[in-house]
């Protein structure tokens, strides 16, 4: 029975000290060395997702206007809607509104999504690309496919979503690292902290 004990002791202090089991807390992640080289795929759906944000970053006032302007529309159009014509009718509705305001948001991105579309191919930043990021202290060298371009660490802008981390390079590049699927957890977060808050 003692022996029993001592081998479940065992190898619960084994466990705890496993060097492959990945941190269970962010506290374990703050000894994490720095990164000096990133390399991560493009996929269709994180380059979506990258864009989806970018573009509101690019317009942020215009699209918060048609936005404001579109949920005052419908909320008179469906009142009236309820009003005269009784709630079936103003349910009918909804759609055609619903199609109205994405016209209007698609109206407002057309041109920057055109031109961020344009400048990605343009640096072969597209779905299937492996892209390389070599940091250095006052540049960040990107290679994507054949292609290398160089950017002043000072000009380039971060900010997070919810399924990971967006780098801006300059007015139509994106970068979307996402939190999971390619980068473990200290990985990740050494690469987060290569932005130090401000």
């Amino acid at each position: 029975m003692t022996e029993s004990k001592r081998s479940r002791s065992d190898h619960s202090s084994t466990a705890s000290i496993n060097p492959y089991q990945p941190p269970d807390t962010l506290s374990e992640l703050v000894d994490v060395p720095p990164v000096e080289s990133i390399v991560f795929q493009l996929t269709e759906r994180n380059l979506n997702h990258g864009q989806s944000h970018h573009l509101i970053r690019c317009r942020p006032y215009p699209v918060v206007v048609v936005s404001l302007v579109m949920i005052a529309v419908s909320l008179v159009v469906f009142s009236y809607a309820v009003m005269f014509f009784g709630p079936v009718w103003a349910l009918l509705i909804m759609p055609v509104l619903l199609a109205i305001s994405a016209l209007s948001y698609g109206a407002v991105i057309r041109e920057p999504k055109r031109k961020t579309q344009q400048r990605m191919r343009e640096c072969s930043l597209v779905a299937g690309a492996v892209v390389t990021i070599q940091v250095e202290p006052d540049e960040w060298i990107v290679r994507a496919d054949d292609v290398t371009l160089r950017w002043q660490r000072e000009q380039i802008k971060h900010y997070q979503t919810p399924r990971g981390l967006m780098i801006v390079p300059e007015k139509y590049v994106f970068l979307f690292l996402p939190r999971r699927g390619q980068f473990d957890r200290a990985t990740y977060r050494s690469i987060v902290n290569l932005f130090p808050k401000k």
